[in-house]
């Protein structure tokens, strides 16, 4: 569910220290209703947040029409080889903001 968003900062999803951008510092999921083996799910990812380097994602996973989990997770622009967080590049700010939805609106069903 975050592979679209990944490309934006490593369009070949090449997960090597070199050149991979990002890095998970927090997840936080509620397990609303239950979900049943053998039937579609589908995840939905939102931008709830841009910060200077980092960003917060709102994901929902829904089966039947009714939303079953929702939840947010933090990724970092970071350099793996300096081992820091580093400010997301404007154009990079723009394409993450096309994802970008008020919070207000983020686990309604």
């Amino acid at each position: 569910g975050r592979n679209e968003l990944f490309r934006i900062f490593t369009p070949d999803l090449k997960v090597d220290y070199e050149h991979w951008k990002l890095i998970l510092v927090h997840n936080d999921y509620d397990y609303l209703k239950q979900i049943f083996l053998g039937q579609d799910v589908e995840i939905r990812t939102h931008i709830l947040k841009i910060g200077n380097s980092s960003f917060t994602l709102g994901q929902e996973a829904w089966q039947d029409g009714q939303l079953k989990v929702k939840g947010t997770c933090v990724l970092v622009h970071f350099d793996f080889m300096e081992q820091k967080s580093v400010p997301i590049p404007d154009n990079i700010r723009l394409q993450l903001e096309e994802h970008l939805i008020p919070a207000d609106e983020f686990g309604k069903e």
